[in-house]
């Protein structure tokens, strides 16, 4: 009896012991993959370029200019690659933009209304829905927030503006952020089927935490819902934290930005209202080198079965499988190109601090 509990208590012992081990290597070699390592996470994505300003036509008549351009993207989609959207994108405000008045005025619920409609329309394609709004929370208080609406139809979340615009004290009363909203409280992400996606919101452009925060928290996507056009800042994000970035505006273009080099890959001008691209999520970043021979070494080896686009301007290219069974990092193995710029960097960096005897004053 004696030898069985020996017996017994020696095994609880080892099991704890590997227990202990196995979780110590988890938090040494982490939870995330890299993106490189998955395999081809393709994913197409309508946007909107729709000039919101004229009269609001009601809620009932927005929501009808919704459903048909969402119908127009799927058609697109369908036309130039065989299958329906992921995501639908919309800009700011999309659900109220053209109401007159202060945010209480202008305000909606995410109610049945809202969410019957949209929802409807992304069950017969089964695609996910972001729009923007002024909304009424259930607190009482008005946001400036982005809703994500998913394949089945269910709210999936909304993330309130961090950064509205100030309005100016008028006639004695006391300044407002956009006419009487709260700001948001943080920067949260949304796990869909396809990717880790954030969001931001117009004024949000101006300042760089919310765009950090995202790409510390593993963004895939950043969906900007905007106003304003912008182009320099929105692809100086994606450059540095190497997330896709696609903008929904009221005016001038709607853009898709690369992770890594923040070139324009998709765009639209006025008087286009729709976008619709196809992405790949699962990227690799390769810098110049001799034997990349601008891309064409992997078109040399892998033909059709990998995409890339090099520019030889930034001397960096966005390469991604096209094979449902490798990932563009084993790819990038097989012929000897896995070197990142980040990896390239820092191990440049190295030898420079030995050869100098340590880091720059």
């Amino acid at each position: 009896m004696s030898s069985c509990r020996v017996v017994l208590h020696a095994s609880l012992l080892f099991l704890l012991v590997a227990n202990f081990f196995q979780l110590l290597h988890a938090q040494q070699v982490g939870p995330e993959v890299a993106r490189h390592e998955l395999l081809p996470r393709k994913v197409i994505i309508g946007t909107t370029m729709t000039p919101w300003y004229s009269n609001y036509p009601g809620l009932e008549q927005r929501l009808q200019q919704m459903e048909r351009l969402v119908d127009e993207m799927v058609q697109d989609s369908k036309q130039r690659y065989g299958r329906s959207l992921d995501l639908a994108l919309f800009s700011e405000y999309a659900v109220t933009a053209g109401k007159r008045g202060n945010a209480a005025e202008v305000a909606v619920d995410v109610d049945s209304q809202i969410l019957k409609v949209l929802g409807e329309k992304a069950r017969q394609h089964a695609t996910y829905i972001v729009f923007g709004g002024i909304f009424k929370d259930e607190a009482g208080a008005y946001t400036n927030s982005a809703v994500v609406i998913d394949r089945k139809g269910q709210l999936v979340g909304t993330y309130d503006k961090v950064h509205p615009v100030l309005d100016p004290a008028v006639e004695g009363r006391p300044a407002t952020f956009e006419g009487g909203i709260r700001p948001g409280r943080g920067y949260p992400t949304m796990d869909l089927d396809f990717g880790r996606v954030g969001l931001q919101i117009c004024y949000d452009v101006e300042y760089p935490d919310g765009w950090k925060a995202l790409g510390e928290k593993g963004a895939d996507l950043v969906l900007f819902l905007t106003q304003s056009p912008q182009l320099t800042r929105p692809a100086m994000y994606a450059a540095t934290h190497k997330y896709w970035v696609v903008s929904s505006t009221f005016r001038n273009n709607a853009s898709f930005f690369e992770p890594g080099t923040g070139l324009v890959a998709a765009q639209i001008k006025d008087p286009a209202q729709t976008l619709v691209s196809e992405i790949d999520l699962s990227y690799l970043l390769l810098p110049w080198s001799t034997g990349l021979r601008n891309g064409q070494a992997f078109s040399e080896a892998f033909g059709d079965r990998v995409g890339f686009r090099y520019s030889e301007s930034e001397d960096r290219g966005l390469f991604w499988s096209n094979d449902s069974q490798l990932s563009i990092g084993a790819m990038a193995r097989q012929i000897g190109l896995y070197e990142s710029p980040a990896e390239q960097q820092a191990r440049a960096k190295q030898a420079q601090d030995r050869a100098r005897g340590g880091q720059p004053k």
